[in-house]
């Protein structure tokens, strides 16, 4: 192996490990999102005239 391709492997790994960190986020930020969502507005979207706790569970 010479000096240039253990720089380039090098390279590579650092954009894998940047990629996954960042789609990771993504996915942590949408569940997030969505549960938030879940519990806040679904119930009275799909629920309007039964009981909170009801709708909720």
């Amino acid at each position: 192996m010479t000096a240039s391709t253990h720089l380039h492997d090098r390279g590579q790994s650092k954009k894998a490990a940047a990629s996954a960190w960042v789609g990771s986020a993504l996915e942590y930020y949408d569940f997030f999102i969505y549960a938030t969502a879940a519990a806040l507005v679904f119930p009275q979207v799909f629920f309007p005239s039964s009981n909170p706790q009801t709708a909720i569970i």
